[in-house]
Parts: structure tokens; C-alpha cells; sequence
């Protein structure tokens, strides 16, 4: 499905387009069990707002075939970003290493960027010791080092559709 949005719900300033949630949450998971994350920490706010993102979240774990209890997954709009956020990502990280995420999947810049800082204050390799992967294709990324994986949303390709469709 496509759903085409000129003004963001979030903040009327912003111009996006939406694409398939369980889609994007089913390819970020997909990508962390590929790159060899067999514990992920996830994040989703979406699905309360826009789509079953965390649908194909949990789709993409149970193709995997990994267990249940390795994929923690925070669901409601309360877990976007902010000391929620940042509360249970550094106790998820401060954990001995063998219990400690291997994988992160973060929904908002915001959470990414604070997530980012915690890894590095707790001296964990992100790409080495920490796959992290969001839903948000922002500019800010250019200063993460290292880069992480991102949902991008094909913005101009979804608009350019929707007008040739109307």
C-alpha cells in the first residue's frame, strides 16, 4: 500500500511521503539477522501512528529463526526517542557482553544519535561489536562513524507515483 502524507502528523513543517511499514520494520530486522545479530534491541513508535512496522519486525525474527526471548522489542508511541529511550538502550548496553544487544534497531534520528554516544562512552565497537540500523534516512548521518543502516523511503519515486496515479 501507499500513502502519500505532504505535511509530517508530527511537525506540519516537514514535507514526507510514508511507504510500507511491515516492510521497513521486516528489512531492518532482516538486514541485523544477516549481518549476524543474534540479539536485537528494537524500538517501534510507528505502528501506533502509521503501519505494522513492528509486524515485520517480529516476521522477519521468526523467518530467522531465532528465539523469542533474543528479540526485545519496545512498542508504543512512548519509545520514539528521549530518556525512555536512552534509559533502556544504556542498561541494554551496560549488560555483560553475552547478554548485551548485539543489534540495534532505533526508529528516529534522535534515539540514533543518543544510542550512538552510549555505545561510544561504554567503549563498544559500532560494526564490530554493535549492528545498528534505523528507520529514518537523515543527513546526520554523514557525521556517524561508522555509518549505520537506514530505512530510506524512496520519497521523490512514492510522489512521483502518486501523481501519475491520481
Amino acid at each position: 500500500w501507499l500513502v502519500v502524507n505532504w505535511r509530517s502528523t508530527i511537525d506540519g513543517r516537514v514535507s514526507c511521503c510514508w511507504t510500507d511499514f511491515e516492510e521497513a520494520g521486516y528489512s531492518l530486522a532482516a538486514h541485523l539477522l544477516a549481518v549476524g545479530c543474534r540479539r536485537v534491541l528494537a524500538f517501534d513508535w510507528l505502528s501506533a501512528q502509521y503501519g505494522p512496522y513492528g509486524a515485520g519486525i517480529r516476521r522477519a525474527w521468526a523467518e530467522g529463526g531465532r528465539p523469542d526471548a533474543q528479540l526485545r522489542l519496545y512498542s508504543g508511541p512512548e519509545f520514539i526517542w528521549g530518556e525512555t529511550v536512552e534509559r533502556i538502550v544504556g542498561e541494554a548496553l551496560a549488560e555483560a557482553p553475552a547478554r548485551r544487544p548485539d543489534g540495534l534497531l532505533l526508529g528516529h534520528h534522535r534515539a540514533l544519535m543518543a544510542s550512538y554516544g552510549l555505545a561510544y562512552a561504554r567503549r563498544i565497537r559500532i560494526g564490530k561489536e554493535l549492528a545498528v540500523a534505523v528507520f529514518d534516512d537523515v543527513e546526520s548521518q554523514e557525521y556517524l562513524h561508522p555509518p549505520c543502516t537506514a530505512y530510506a523511503q524512496p520519497g521523490y519515486e512514492l510522489g512521483e507515483r502518486a501523481v501519475e496515479e491520481m
